[in-house]
């Protein structure tokens, strides 16, 4: 360290051309560097979330809960296991081994154990929903879809904003929060019912084999292709002309002799409202690599657009931004360490020269190039943390700057010329 010392004391030209060259990486490392709230932390986390509707909560325990946790007991590696079975919905929450040294893995067989749960009821349609709990999941902006318009109308401005937000680049998904699915519902008379000699189990045997989307194999002539077996619904006019099996001698009828339909939107789960009007909620996330700031901007430049594509008499609001409170709380860690900065050259130019201070001084924003060249190379952040991490970094090497130039200004004071004091 010593050799390199002397070296670079006796030929200065190379000193600076070494400067230089920090600063120009360090400017050109702060245009490819990520802002955060945080870092993303893995919490080694697994949660597993099934739905089946309309079921109380023993009967999501007993057949979908217990099925799945069977399955992963199958699976090493696992700390804890906890699992919440409510109306509609069953929950499982996994906590990886701290000491485990391949976390990912773990996890990994857990989504295979989960793949393999075969014996769930038919009433579960769609795959239990696998997440892992990270700290860069959590939503960035939460919005909220309101007016004085139709429950149809809501639900079809709610799907647009969250068709076109999730095209913005940096957004991962959006979940909408509040909203209702679209329901049909057949209403049966049950007078005219009896009088056709048909009951209820006829009606829903009817409407199920008549209304499918099945896997049916595969058909290889060159490039494999996916054949599926279809016969859904497209029109609730086609459910009315739907026969049911009737009366004493098995032959069939209409539905609509005996029942009517209604276009409607599923019982609310949960109740959103803004300004006094229903409302539906849509919380985005970001991508694990996007910036937060960048991506938040780009979402509020797609906001404004909305105002010509959506519905007349819908609103937009947003409810939460965490951009901006990120930005905020980066602006004062900033603002701090502008002023520490200032206070280090003051203080210096109070007990040393003003260009031995200048120079001293000079060694804080160096260093930081310095650092933030290293940042995109190990994938760092620019988050609160890693500018603590900077600005008590730096208040150590000022300490070592100021005894180093305090010592050259002291042996200058004796005479010495300026190679020799350093």
């Amino acid at each position: 360290m010593k050799k390199a010392i002397h070296y670079f004391v006796g030929h200065p030209l190379l000193a600076w051309l070494t400067i230089l060259s920090l600063i120009l990486s360090g400017i050109m490392a702060i245009f490819s560097l990520r802002s955060e709230a945080y870092p993303n932390v893995d919490f080694n986390q697994v949660k597993i979330t099934t739905v089946f509707p309309g079921s109380p909560p023993s009967d999501i325990e007993q057949l979908v809960t217990i099925p799945i946790e069977e399955r992963l007991r199958e699976v090493d590696g696992l700390e804890q296991v906890r699992s919440i079975s409510r109306q509609s919905v069953s929950e499982i929450l996994i906590k990886v081994d701290l000491e485990e040294k391949n976390p990912a893995k773990v996890v990994n067989d857990l989504q295979k154990a989960v793949d393999q749960v075969s014996d769930l009821p038919e009433q579960v349609t769609e795959r239990p929903l696998f997440e892992e709990r990270k700290s860069g999941k959590f939503p960035i902006m939460e919005l909220s879809v309101y007016g004085d318009i139709s429950s149809h109308e809501l639900y079809q401005a709610a799907k647009l904003a969250e068709k076109e937000l999730e095209k913005i680049p940096g957004v991962a998904r959006v979940d909408l929060f509040g909203q209702r699915d679209r329901e049909w519902h057949v209403l049966v008379n049950p007078d005219k019912m009896e009088k056709h000699n048909v009951n209820l189990q006829h009606v829903i045997q009817s409407i199920k084999l008549r209304n499918v989307n099945i896997p049916a194999g595969t058909f290889s002539r060159g490039d494999a292709r996916n054949i599926r077996t279809t016969g859904e619904f497209e029109t609730i006019s086609e459910i009315l002309d739907l026969p049911v099996i009737g009366n004493e001698v098995g032959n069939t009828i209409p539905l609509k002799l005996f029942s009517k339909t209604r276009d409607t939107f599923q019982r609310p789960e949960f109740l959103a409202s803004t300004n006094g009007f229903p409302a539906i909620n849509l919380l985005i996330l970001k991508k694990e690599k996007g910036d937060i700031l960048n991506t938040v901007s780009r979402i509020k430049a797609k906001l404004k657009e909305f105002d010509k594509t959506l519905p007349k008499g819908t609103k937009i609001a947003i409810i939460n931004d965490e951009g901006k409170r990120t930005e905020n709380r980066l602006n004062v860690v900033q603002s701090n360490a502008i002023i520490g900065f200032i206070l280090v050259i003051v203080i210096l130019v109070l007990f040393l020269s003003f260009r031995d201070s200048i120079i001293t001084s000079l060694s804080l924003p160096l260093t930081l190039f310095g650092m933030l060249i290293i940042f995109p190379i190990y994938d760092i952040t620019f988050n609160l943390v890693s500018m603590l991490g900077i600005i008590i970094s730096l208040g150590m090497l000022v300490d070592n700057s100021i005894v180093i130039s305090e010592n050259i200004y002291r042996y200058r004071e004796q005479g010495l010329d300026p190679l020799e004091a350093a």
